[in-house]
């Protein structure tokens, strides 16, 4: 579905740079028919250095006869890129937004045109196939553009529909989780380092532990509080050691610390 149509990626940083990488090496498109936009001369020299595609600098010029146009900047940037692009964006075109904390709706109004209009949601973990993107479609989305979103997406991991964009900066607030478990994974090995450990083979065993414990919840779907009785057995290990993090509030800390990201990411709009 994508073969025959032209993408600009505005914004090559991070997330940018993961979408430029995901469509070509899964062969999604030509190289011919990828593009990206940036106002860094030195973030453009590198993309094009490393994917060997076309960079510009200037995004009207840039966005100027392309199906799908993937927004991969700063919040605080997307109003001025908006009204430098608007002038010549078609109804015919697709708007993919993984802007956090800006709306299809504010994209669709400042436009001034019944564009289809995208909100997508990627984890950190996209980098290697591993994350949960959540999609939202705007008003004026038919269902070849849902597809094509579907397209990009489900190669960088899971893809999972939203049909109310109140909640997306909800979704949003969750993208930190993968800074909690690296947290979590040098705490831990801290820990097997002053119980005597070396430090690699006790990032391998946390490291080892927290990925199937993930899988036992995927594969089993049973509720982490089932899975973790499972494994406190009476006056055991496991007991002692969930005993000391209770006294830490640690739950409470996470559940909290979700809710300020996501307050946070309802004063990006």
């Amino acid at each position: 579905m994508l073969k025959d149509k032209k993408i600009v990626i505005i914004g090559t940083g991070k997330m940018g740079e993961i979408l430029i990488n995901n469509i070509l090496i899964n062969k999604l498109m030509s190289r011919e028919n990828l593009v990206g936009s940036d106002k860094s001369k030195q973030k453009r020299d590198l993309i094009e250095e490393q994917y060997q595609i076309n960079t510009f600098s200037s995004n009207s010029t840039a966005v100027a006869h392309k199906d799908i146009i993937i927004l991969a900047i700063e919040p605080k940037v997307t109003r001025s890129v908006i009204e430098e692009i608007k002038d010549v964006l078609s109804t015919e075109q697709l708007i993919i937004s993984v802007v956090a904390g800006i709306s299809t709706k504010m994209i669709e109004e400042q436009t001034g045109k019944q564009i289809a209009v995208i909100r997508a949601v990627p984890t950190p973990n996209a980098k290697i196939g591993e994350s949960i993107t959540v999609l939202y479609q705007g008003r004026f989305v038919n269902e070849e553009g849902k597809e094509m979103a579907n397209i990009i997406f489900k190669n960088l991991g899971l893809v999972e529909i939203l049909k109310r964009e109140d909640l997306m900066n909800s979704i949003s607030a969750l993208s930190v989780i993968p800074a909690y478990a690296y947290t979590i994974i040098e705490a831990l090995t801290d820990g097997g380092v002053l119980a005597g450990l070396p430090r690699d083979l006790a990032k391998k065993i946390v490291t080892q532990n927290i990925l199937g414990a993930c899988k036992m919840v995927f594969q089993t779907n049973k509720h982490p509080a089932e899975l973790r009785d499972t494994l406190t057995t009476p006056g055991g290990l496991t007991i002692e050691g969930l005993r000391m993090i209770e006294k830490g509030s640690i739950r409470s800390t996470f559940i909290e610390s979700i809710i300020t990201v996501e307050g946070k990411c309802k004063k990006l709009t």
